[in-house]
Order: structure tokens, then sequence, then C-alpha cells
């Protein structure tokens, strides 16, 4: 077990799973769902992609000026926000402001969650940092993405319901982040 969980570690690991699990469901399920109202998957990602992208250069340094946590949380937010921008979406347009919300919030909690459990290792286990983090990463994305299967199954195709299912997933992620890093700083 202790060759590939790092306690010291895994509170951004798990924190990025709760938040990865509602990723999972856009990836696997996003596509079906703005064929469904009228828009194209692909403009969708495009703009997550751009989004994604340019965040970074911004939070990453604000990050190593300001610390992790000064990003992690508003970054968390804005993407759980842009995800209940997703669960309202009623047109293509607003699916588009969904997919910018998102990918702006998301890509930099993902890069600061990333760096912080860098920052919790001793250098000499930076290698098992990373490989817990993307393991409870890609866990998250095939959980997400089966959760979300699942959850549509029982809901009858109802995409908004399971969105927003996953959504309250994130917001768990959110809350243990918040009850760890608290904690931490009382001391």
């Amino acid at each position: 077990f202790e060759t590939f969980i790092l306690p010291e570690s895994l509170m951004p690991a798990v924190s990025m799973c709760f938040l990865g699990i509602s990723r999972g469901s856009v990836l696997a399920f996003l596509s079906l769902y703005a064929l469904s109202m009228g828009g194209d998957p692909g403009i969708w990602f495009g703009v997550f992609a751009l989004t994604v992208v340019a965040g970074r250069p911004i939070f990453g340094p604000l990050s190593d000026r300001k610390g992790r946590p000064f990003v992690i949380i508003p970054c968390y937010i804005i993407a759980l926000v842009g995800m209940l921008v997703l669960v309202l979406a009623r047109s293509p347009m607003m699916l588009l402001v969904s997919a910018a919300i998102i990918g702006f919030g998301y890509g930099s909690a993902h890069a600061a969650l990333m760096t912080m459990a860098v920052d919790l290792a001793p250098r000499a286990l930076w290698g098992l940092s990373m490989a817990q983090y993307h393991l409870f990463y890609d866990l998250a994305i095939g959980l997400g993405g089966a959760l979300a299967g699942v959850m549509l199954h029982f809901s009858g195709n109802d995409y908004p319901a399971m969105f927003l299912a996953t959504t309250v997933v994130g917001v768990g992620g959110f809350v243990l982040f918040m009850m760890k890093y608290r904690k931490a700083t009382a001391r």
C-alpha cells in the first residue's frame, strides 16, 4: 500500500479526484448532450481547451507568488460554477459559455492541485506523489464516465440531472479541500 500511496500529498489527489468525476462525465457525455440541442461538441471542446491553456500562464505564476490555495480555491469554484452553467444550458451558446468557464477554472485548479501534491511531498518522493495524483485523476475520469452512465440510465437520459449530480460530487471535493486546508493552516 505504501508503495503507491503517500499520505503527505493525498489531499490534493483526492480533491482532484472529486472534481475529476465531473470532468469524466463531461468527457463521456458532453458530445451527446451538445448534439441533442443542436450544438457542436468539437467547438465545445475547442473552447474548453483554449481556456485551459489561457488560464495556466496567469494562475501558475500567481500560485508561486501567493501560494497554491490562493489559486485552487477560486479556480475550483469557477470550475463548479461552469458545471452549473452546463446544467442550466438550454442552447448551444450557453454550452459554449460553460466550456469557457469550466476550462478556465478546471485547468488552473488541476495544475495548482498537482503542484501542491509535489510541494507536500519530500523531494525524494516527488515521483510517487505525481504517480498518486495521476492515479486518482485517472480513476476519477473513468469513474466519472461510468457513474454518469448509470445516472443517465436511471434518470431517463436527463443530462442536466446527471451533470448536476457529478457537480455535487465536485462540491464534496471542494469541501474536503477546505476542511483539510483550514486544519493545516490552524496549526
